[in-house]
């Protein structure tokens, strides 16, 4: 199914910006971004004649604005299925012995997925309560830092850097792709209407694409605004301030470790060492993650 193609598989948590990211690359040339839901029925131990999902299926499930898969020459993935079909294990292999195959694994500072998870727990999916606990944020960081720690050739992206440049220096860069100019939709997907541009929800004031024949906003995967403006970085320095919860922090440092998590408490994700930083950490102390039981881990999906 996939063909020779080039594979990029984007590795995040959930309600850590894994969709901002694939509808990134999705807009860049020759680069087809799949939806998450498509993502994870992609195995790893399965060939392309073996795969479960027809060639209509991956169609259908083609980031908007949609592109064509025939002419593609590199397929993007939103986060992998893990244990309702393979483990990690099985990711972990193919990512490091695939030559076409690259991973980009976006960190965020999980204080503010902790709270971007309150929020969407309760304006959203109150039966989630997984999400409320921060053990359950500690045992996916730790499986995801120890997947970092097993893909030495990855690209460690973090959320924040990627919002504040507009992701340019991070396509262009670091992963070689070319941002193409035809990255926000100008027409309805549904009647071909010419789009407007308005604000959706009074709370934040934000404007949205929004088409006035059909009465309804243009959004992308898991809520992509188009149109969104993160380019204030004190804004957003002020917000993880905010999040800073001792509760979450002294949970957080005792399942997954100090170290990485006061990296993000004392902002080194925001500045140019954070990369190498986290990998840093991760090397100084190998053998405990090398023993992360990653096929015992739930990963919330």
């Amino acid at each position: 199914m996939l063909g020779d193609r080039h594979f990029i598989a984007v590795l995040g948590l959930s309600r850590g910006g894994t969709n901002h990211l694939a509808q990134r690359i999705h807009a860049c040339e020759g680069v087809v971004g799949l939806t998450e839901g498509v993502s994870r029925l992609i195995q790893p131990t399965r060939d392309a004649n073996r795969q479960i999902l027809t060639a209509a299926a991956v169609e259908q499930g083609i980031l908007k604005p949609t592109k064509s898969l025939e002419s593609a020459r590199c397929v993007c993935t939103n986060k992998v299925n893990y244990t309702l079909i393979t483990y990690p294990e099985s990711w972990i292999k193919f990512l490091t012995t695939d030559p076409t195959a690259h991973t980009v694994i976006l960190l965020r500072n999980p204080l503010m997925v902790h709270r971007s998870r309150l929020r969407f727990v309760h304006a959203r999916k109150p039966q989630r309560r997984r999400w409320l606990d921060p053990q359950q944020l500690a045992r996916e960081l730790l499986e995801l830092l120890a997947m970092t720690w097993h893909l030495r050739e990855s690209t460690i992206v973090f959320h924040e850097q990627s919002l504040v440049d507009g992701y340019l220096n991070l396509l262009r860069n670091h992963l070689d792709l070319v941002p193409s100019t035809r990255t926000v939709p100008d027409v309805c997907p549904d009647c071909g209407c010419a789009l407007q541009i308005r604000p959706r929800f009074e709370v934040d004031g934000a404007d949205w694409l929004h088409c006035g024949e059909c009465d309804r906003f243009i959004e992308g995967e898991g809520h992509y605004n188009y149109v969104r403006c993160e380019d204030d970085i004190k804004e957003y320095q002020e917000q993880e301030r905010g999040a800073l919860d001792a509760s979450v922090i002294q949970v957080l440092r005792e399942m997954v470790g100090s170290e990485i998590i006061d990296l993000f408490i004392d902002g080194i994700h925001w500045t140019d060492d954070g990369r190498r930083a986290i990998r840093q950490a991760l090397n100084d102390d190998a053998d405990r993650w090398r023993a992360v039981p990653l096929n015992e881990i739930l990963y919330p999906y």
